[in-house]
């Protein structure tokens, strides 16, 4: 767990520096690694259901880089 959490934070935190809508996403992926694992510390239950399905897709969109060329 710490080292997805550490994984996480690292990809996000590079995400969220980026301009645009991959910021963005990069931005709420970071804030959901830190509200997981602060969570996550306190009571497992209250973070390994509904967080994660929201969780994975947020860092999911901060992988995605803009591309140079606007689309057709």
């Amino acid at each position: 767990f710490f080292w997805f959490m550490a994984q996480a934070w690292r990809v996000a935190r590079a995400a969220a520096r980026l301009p645009g809508a991959v910021g963005v996403a990069g931005t709420s992926a970071l804030a959901a690694v830190v509200v997981v694992f602060v969570l996550t510390l306190f009571d497992p239950h209250l973070t390994l259901r509904g967080t994660a399905d929201l969780f994975f897709p947020l860092l999911a969109l901060s992988l995605v880089r803009e591309s140079a060329e606007p689309a057709a």
